[in-house]
């Protein structure tokens, strides 16, 4: 977890979250793409940014109370959620205490009271690894697979993909998991570089996870130490994804989606067209230079 900036003490508490959830999902359901969509659902609900109806809608999270409510079922003191609530908002934000306070975080009683924002990126390997936004992502994914593959009845989220059709496309596939990730941020024109590897470093490690039937932190570490042993790893399982095991097809499918408007695109675009067209190639740039193994610098 010193990717994302985390002490010893912070990491011990999230590993031990994950592995009480992992530890129920295995009683509680049949399958890996729910056991991935619960864990992970839990957890991004207790972020500020993704307890909200559209991400409910998306990924099939419960109500920050209800996690709450599954976290103390399976042991978590009330200490440690309110230790947990601070941890997976401050990596996430720049969250000031008011605000934290004004969301029901009790972040003066909490046993990381003095940590920031700013603490835990200064510490972190990688600056613009984003926990939270990976797993919400990670949560989405796996919910729409469940649906599809266990043919589980989910009206919001059908809605959700339809709303992600392509235009024009008879509502025949749905491109929810890019317009989640990478292509709804370029489409929205709101977009970081730390947005953009969280979204490449979401699909990978959910990925993984389904390859490799693991849902557990160990996967996000074996993937962390083979980005920090070849930089280029980032950009080549991506595409390699995208291109069902073929990184040069996987470059055009790429370069296909983002171009692909979509009832959701137009609806979440914020700036004009040009804005746009910036934004794809910002993206396409950004990628292509990981892969190539160049440097890029990223505009402010």
């Amino acid at each position: 977890m010193d990717q994302y900036g985390y002490t010893k003490e912070e990491a011990e508490l999230i590993v031990k979250t994950i592995d009480l959830l992992n530890t129920y999902c295995e009683c509680a359901f049949d399958n890996k793409y729910a056991r991935i969509a619960f864990t992970y659902g839990v957890l991004s609900s207790l972020c500020i940014n993704y307890d909200a109806k559209r991400w409910r809608l998306t990924t099939g999270q419960p109500f920050e109370s209800v996690s709450i409510f599954y976290l103390r079922m399976l042991g978590l003191s009330e200490q440690e959620v309110t230790d947990l609530q601070v941890l997976l908002n401050l990596q996430h934000a720049d969250f000031t205490y008011d605000k934290l306070r004004e969301e029901g975080i009790d972040i003066d009683n909490s046993s990381f009271k003095d940590e920031t924002y700013t603490k835990i990126k200064e510490r972190a390997k990688d600056k613009n690894n984003d926990f939270a936004h990976s797993i919400v992502q990670i949560a989405a994914f796996a919910h729409g697979d469940n649906m599809y593959e266990e043919h589980i009845i989910d009206l919001g989220r059908w809605a959700v993909d339809l709303f992600n059709s392509p235009i024009n496309s008879n509502f025949s596939f749905s491109y929810t998991d890019f317009e989640i990730s990478f292509k709804g941020d370029i489409d929205s024109g709101r977009y970081s570089e730390s947005d953009f590897q969280s979204d490449i470093d979401a699909i990978n490690i959910y990925h993984r996870m389904v390859e490799n039937d693991d849902i557990g932190l160990d996967v996000f570490s074996e993937y962390y130490s083979d980005v920090e042993n070849d930089s280029k790893q980032r950009a080549i399982e991506f595409f390699e994804i995208m291109g069902n095991g073929y990184a040069d097809i996987g470059i055009l499918n790429t370069a296909e989606v983002i171009e692909k408007e979509t009832y959701g695109s137009e609806y979440i675009q914020q700036g004009n067209d040009t804005d746009v067209e910036k934004a794809k190639s910002i993206f396409i740039q950004w990628i292509l230079s990981i892969y190539e193994g160049v440097d890029y610098e990223f505009p402010n």
